[in-house]
């Protein structure tokens, strides 16, 4: 098996939604994970975040239910629990990659509203 993945939520959420501007690129490369031997490795949250963004989406609790199943993904699937250590090394991971939300930029100082 080739190396492992993890991709965000967003992702999944994107490929849900055809308003999503990347939402095409998103379904491309969920669909390409049942073709491609990889392990894909997702934190465990991942379920209660595509099930709470589909539902902010939609106002369809049944289809967030369904869509935080994530029956589409292979069956190389395997949800870790993000315990404090990995959690910090995610943080890391994210830090050092540059990882980017799509949402507006964020003040320094929420408390800052001016």
């Amino acid at each position: 098996m080739a190396r492992a993945l993890t991709i965000d939520a967003s992702v999944f959420v994107s490929a849900l939604s055809p308003l999503e501007t990347r939402g095409q690129e998103s379904l491309r490369l969920i669909e390409a994970l049942r073709d491609i031997p990889r392990l894909v490795i997702l934190p465990t949250l991942v379920r209660p975040e595509i099930a709470g963004a589909v539902n902010r989406l939609t106002g369809d609790q049944d289809l967030a239910r369904e869509a935080a199943d994530m029956e589409f993904l292979p069956t190389s699937t395997l949800y870790v629990t993000l315990d404090q250590k990995l959690a910090e090394e995610a943080v890391e991971l994210a830090v050092g990659a540059g990882l980017r939300g799509d949402g507006p930029p964020l003040r320094r100082d929420p408390g800052d509203v001016g």
